[in-house]
């Protein structure tokens, strides 16, 4: 950075109109609240009762007020927004897998159980149900211990995401904006980019 370059001028031409970019986005975000009546109705048709008679339908008139809001922004604001707080990696349906290996090996135990009981022991699809029960019992394992590190790596990969949200942030709020030249510097490290390219400095 050049030690000359004062922090309250732009490090691009030099002007003093300079501000935070944060103030800028808060100036150019505003929100605004609608309040209308909504009208409607609802409409019973008409029907015949038990004993034959007909009861004709008819319409009953509703309406209320409602309030709706809504978030503006100008085109500066929007191009200076603070970076957008990451999506959390979710890896609960990983564990379907080993739950539906469990749910499939209970249906085996109980059939095994059933054979054991009517005494099938030298009956082939008791042994091969008797391999498989056992067999299973590592394969699960296994894919728990799998999917247990799917998920450790995730929470790596999101804690990581967060902390890189959270430098963002504190570098995005030192930046300031020049009206003169539409470009955004960061006082601490003097590094400057056009408004629209904000992110390539945060």
């Amino acid at each position: 950075m050049d030690p000359s370059w004062n922090p309250f001028r732009c490090a691009v031409c030099g002007s003093t109109d300079v501000e935070s970019v944060r103030a800028r986005w808060e100036a150019g975000t505003w929100t605004t609240r609608t309040t209308g009546y909504v009208a409607g109705g609802v409409y019973t048709p008409g029907y015949s009762d038990c004993q034959g008679h007909w009861h004709s339908g008819h319409y009953a008139p509703m309406g209320g007020w409602g309030v709706q809001s809504s978030v503006h922004r100008t085109g500066l604001a929007t191009v200076l927004a603070p970076p957008e707080r990451p999506a959390r990696e979710s890896t609960w349906q990983w564990w379907l897998l080993p739950a539906l290996g469990i749910l499939a090996w209970m249906v085996g135990a109980v059939d095994w159980l059933s054979m054991y009981s009517e005494g099938e022991f030298t009956s082939l699809p008791y042994v091969v149900l008797t391999v498989a029960l056992l067999v299973s019992v590592p394969a699960l394992v296994a894919l728990a211990l799998w999917v247990r590190r799917i998920e450790e790596e995730a929470d790596r990969r999101n804690g990581f995401a967060v902390l890189r949200h959270r430098a963002e942030m504190e570098t995005w709020m030192r930046l300031v904006h020049c009206t003169r030249c539409n470009s955004v510097t960061d006082p601490a490290t003097g590094r400057h980019a056009p408004a629209e390219l904000v992110r390539e400095i945060l």
